[in-house]
């Protein structure tokens, strides 16, 4: 693993966010028992206190951080925004449908 700081917004499937954060905790640990680059996450899925994946995020020694944030605060851009060369505006938003848990 080298060094790396990526964001993830997996599909809001319990399964395979509980798949994510457990690879993602495995990397972390690599990382660090290593001694290799640093390496990090920001990751935002939907803020569902009952499924396995926000324990496993909320709970990790890496965690340095979370925030759960309202639907009302943020929301996404559905496509390739960013590897778009035009500009989106705050009317291109779609609002989110529930609370989000953002962790780093």
């Amino acid at each position: 693993i080298k060094y790396d700081a990526t964001i993830a917004n997996p599909p809001f499937v319990p399964e395979i966010m509980s798949s994510m954060a457990s690879r993602m905790n495995r990397y972390l640990e690599v990382a660090d028992t290593q001694h290799q680059a640093p390496l990090s996450f920001a990751i935002v899925i939907p803020a569902w206190t009952k499924v396995k994946a926000w324990d496993e995020l909320t709970n990790s020694p890496w965690k340095r951080a979370h925030f759960i944030i309202s639907a009302t605060e943020h929301g996404y851009i559905d496509g390739a925004q960013h590897n778009s060369d035009i500009w989106y505006h705050i009317y291109d938003l779609h609002w989110s449908g529930w609370l989000s848990l953002l962790v780093l």
